[in-house]
């Protein structure tokens, strides 16, 4: 069952026409964008529909990628530093998101060896999910599928730490800051988190007021380090702009 896995990612993973789709072409060229000089609070695209067209695409994901073609540059030049960036980029995602995968059922089952296996299997199998994990996907979706993963495990665990129930709400955040499509997932997770204070009451009482805080505060610098101070305060689009800024800092902080 392990070497059948092993070939059908391998197959899923090997690079065709049609892989690399509008959106990937989108980053890549913002990306390219800000290598070249354009302002980190510059997210217009002004090769879209002359004289320009606002991206709502945050810089969480500019980042590495930009990094990683920098660092590459002067050792393969501009073009292949593209194009090992493309290739490479997914790959960690894809064994990073195997792991949170088994490290969930692993809590879940109590350390249950088939448990971890059965779940690796699954994750490896969920073809339609799978397909954001192929190399030259370098849209957002793989990292936030990541980041909802690493979420859950660190909620599972709150009860248990206050470090965990920290790392919960930074996740929670980074999510956000990158899109705010996660926001009705973290919401659910949030109402679960208040449900167990509820619940539990003053034994999980520090564990709780970590979450919260680490919510409330790395929304806040997500935001300050993302958006130009003009735009904190108001409506943006697909970011922690005024109104989602104003719900996780606000209602963390309550």
């Amino acid at each position: 069952m392990l070497a059948l896995v092993t070939v059908l990612a391998i197959k899923l993973l090997w690079i065709c026409t049609g892989v690399f789709d509008t959106d990937d072409a989108m980053r890549l060229v913002e990306v390219r964008d800000l290598i070249n000089g354009q302002g980190w609070f510059d997210l217009s695209q002004y090769r879209l529909d002359p004289p320009g067209v606002l991206m709502h695409w945050s810089r969480v994901v500019d980042l590495p990628l930009a990094a990683s073609i920098v660092a590459l540059k002067p050792l393969i030049g501009i073009h292949d530093a593209g194009s090992v960036t493309l290739f490479l980029w997914p790959l960690p995602l894809l064994a990073g998101a195997v792991a949170l995968v088994v490290a969930i059922a692993r809590r879940l089952n109590n350390g249950l060896v088939v448990s971890q296996i059965s779940a690796a299997v699954l994750a490896v199998l969920a073809v339609r999910h799978f397909v954001h994990f192929r190399p030259g996907v370098i849209d957002h979706h793989n990292v936030q599928i990541d980041l909802l993963l690493a979420l859950i495990l660190f909620t599972l665990q709150i009860e248990r730490s206050a470090i965990k129930a920290a790392m919960a709400g930074l996740v929670a955040s980074l999510s956000l800051a990158i899109g705010v499509e996660m926001l009705p997932v973290i919401t659910a997770i949030s109402i679960a988190v208040v449900g167990l204070f509820i619940w539990r009451g003053v034994r999980v009482g520090r564990q709780i007021a970590a979450f919260g805080i680490a919510l409330a505060s790395s929304s806040l610098v997500l935001a300050l380090a993302l958006l130009p101070r003009r735009e904190l305060v108001s409506s943006v689009c697909d970011s922690l702009g005024g109104p989602v800024l104003l719900l996780t800092v606000g209602a963390a902080s309550a």
